[in-house]
C-alpha cells in the first residue's frame, strides 16, 4: 500500500482503530531510533526491586491521570 492510499484511508478510520495506528507508528518508531529499547524495557518489567515499582494509583497521580473524585 503506497503512502498516499494510507493518508486516504486514515481519515475514515473509527477513533479506537486510529489510536492503534498512532501506537503501532509510535512503537515502530521507537524501535528505529533506539534498537536497545525491547531488551531495556523487558530488563525494566522483569526487576523485582520493591522500591522501583509503583502502584497503579500512585502512577495515575504521577502521571496526573487519577481518576476525579466526583
Amino acid at each position: 500500500m503506497s503512502f498516499d492510499a494510507i493518508q486516504q484511508e486514515v481519515p475514515n478510520l473509527e477513533t479506537k482503530e486510529l489510536k492503534e495506528l498512532i501506537g503501532c507508528a509510535m512503537s515502530v518508531l521507537q524501535r528505529r531510533e533506539d534498537p536497545d529499547f525491547p531488551a531495556r524495557m523487558t530488563r525494566l518489567i522483569d526487576d523485582k526491586t520493591p522500591g522501583r515499582w509503583l502502584t497503579l494509583d500512585e502512577a495515575e497521580k504521577r502521571l496526573g491521570i487519577a481518576p476525579s473524585a466526583e
